[in-house]
Parts: structure tokens; sequence; C-alpha cells
């Protein structure tokens, strides 16, 4: 049987790693899968030089953060191996994609001279799906990437996230950060620096974990969103719409999603693993979940070392943010 552990949200000594406000509360601890297979060797080395850290909520600007996090020089060295195979999909089997070119496509059916530019943009699946009329344009820490993505005809103005050179200042229509913002230490921050690139009157496009949906709530660090060691950071609805308000920023569309496509029993089925799991950990739902245990579908949880594996229910949110003229 799984060790149960009671949830904890009490005060915390641990300031923002965005805000830097002391008015943070624990989550208790997250819980890394053994390494598997194939997991690079620069990977494995953190996990076992880090642990898993502990997660934290900010009660001033809403972030969710795992602390301690891996440093910049190490999340540059681990990015800049990542092998392309590392996470890979197609087209289609990203929701946060699809629901994007939607709404692209729709805003700006009549435009011929688009400038998007995919932060993290990995093996470019997404910007290869979009019109070939628009111009496309990258940053990517990846060197493995990097090649795919020059081979496309992509340029990749940038390795890595930073405030624009003054050329590429303001001079994209459309800036999208697709599974960007939790890897991203200080992601307020990282997020300006993003929309510095946006036109006013353009867009900034970005999916991450919602940590407003009830999983992360109920899962807190054994969320399977914090599996990765190199997942710091998510946000929620009121995150981004704080953020928006200080940034002459205004939220012109917001969706929950799933991170793939999957169908109702799928999601069905991840429900009922999600709230079995976390009411292992939960004194008062304890004995309904141990009762779970015993029906078939539900007894391979009895061998799991961390939380449900559920990318099909809708814990991610996709927001986009219009950029106000200068006043």
């Amino acid at each position: 049987m799984t060790q149960s552990t009671s949830v904890v949200e009490s005060p915390a000594s641990v300031e923002c790693v965005d805000c830097q406000s002391p008015r943070t509360s624990i989550w208790g601890d997250c819980v890394l899968p053994p390494a598997r297979p194939g997991l690079p060797q620069i990977e494995r080395e953190f996990i076992a030089a880090h642990g898993s850290g502990q997660l934290y909520n900010c009660q001033n600007c809403h972030l969710v953060f795992r602390h301690p996090q891996l440093g910049d020089a190490e999340l540059q060295a681990l990015y800049a191996t990542m092998p392309t195979r590392r996470w890979r999909y197609e087209a289609e089997a990203n929701t946060a994609w699809t629901l994007s070119r939607d709404w692209l496509a729709q805003t700006y059916r009549d435009t011929d001279s688009l400038r998007l530019l995919d932060v993290g943009a990995f093996d470019g699946v997404f910007l290869n799906s979009l019109a070939e009329k628009w111009s496309r344009f990258a940053v990517e820490p990846s060197a493995d990437a990097r090649t795919r993505l020059e081979a496309m005809g992509i340029s990749v103005i940038d390795h890595w996230l930073k405030a624009p050179r003054s050329g590429d200042a303001e001079t994209f229509d459309v800036v999208t950060l697709f599974d960007v913002f939790e890897h991203l230490r200080q992601p307020g921050r990282g997020l300006a620096d993003a929309f510095a690139y946006v036109k006013p009157g353009g867009h900034l496009i970005v999916s991450t974990g919602n940590a407003e949906h009830w999983t992360f709530r109920w899962l807190r660090g054994e969320h399977w969103y914090f599996h990765a060691l190199q997942h710091l950071t998510i946000g929620g609805g009121q995150f981004f719409r704080n953020w928006a308000e200080h940034h002459q920023g205004h939220i012109v569309y917001q969706a929950r999603h799933p991170h793939i496509p999957a169908r109702y029993s799928a999601r069905c089925w991840r429900t009922m693993e999600s709230l079995t799991w976390g009411g292992l950990r939960r004194p008062g739902y304890r004995i309904f979940s141990k009762l779970a245990l015993r029906m078939a579908p539900l007894r391979h949880l009895r061998h799991r070392t961390t939380g449900p594996y559920a990318p099909e229910l809708a814990d991610h949110l996709c927001v986009i943010i219009r950029k106000e003229s200068h006043s």
C-alpha cells in the first residue's frame, strides 16, 4: 500500500521567487518519479544533487513555485544539451497549439504580413503548422533544436529569453510561450521580456499549468506536472490578470484545456485516479481512497510512488494578452 502523508498548509519563511513577497504558504513536498530509461544524464545528475524540493504558494501574486530551484547556469546547461526527442508532439496532439492556431486564423485571417515569434520553439512543429504567408521566428536554447529550426527556414533570433535587442523590440505581432512559463525561475519577469517583443496592439500567447485547477490544489507537489525537476512555477487566472494589469496588457482570451486531447472515458478515469491518490494523503478521505484501491481499475495505483500521470485533464490554461498602445 502507498505510504500516506498529510497535506500541509502553513506560513512559510520562503519569499516568492517572482515578487519577493514573504506572504507564502507551503503546499508540501514535491515527489519526483524514478529516473526512467532515456532520461538525459545531466538531468539525472541534477535530480541526484538537488532532490525534489517543496511547493509554495504566494498569497501576493498567486504564483505557485518550487523551492529550492535549479540555478540559471544549471538550467542553461540542461536546455542547451536537450535532445529534441525529450518532448515531442504532433501538431494536433497539443491542445494549446490547436486553440492558438484557431484563434490566430480567426483574428489575423486577413493579415498577410504577420510576424510571429515562438519562445521555446523546440523542433518547430507549431511554427511549421502555421500559414506559410506569415514570417516565423524563434528563441530556442537547444542546439539540436536550433539546427532543425534553421533547416526549416525559421530564423532563430536568440538562444535565451531575455530583453530584446533594440532592433527586435516591439517588432512582432504575436509572441507565443507554450509550456515555457513553468521553466522560468521568475516567470513574471520572463513574461515582461517576452512582452517587450510585442508591438502595441499585438498579442502575447501563454499556455502553462493552471494553479487554480482542482488537481493542483488536491495533489499539490505530487501533481504530474511537477514530475519534471525543471518545472519550477505555474500561474493561474489571478496571476495573469494581476500581471496584465501592471504591464499595459489586457486579457482578450482565456481557456482551460488539457495538455493533450482525450476521450471522455479517459478523462473520467484520470479524474478517479487523481481523486483516489489525493485522498490517500488526507485523513478525512483516506478510508474512501483505500476502498477505491480495491476496485480492479484502480489497483495499479498501489504500486505507484508518484501521483497519476493525467495530461488528459483540463489542468492547463491558455491566456492571450493584448498589448495596449503607449499612452
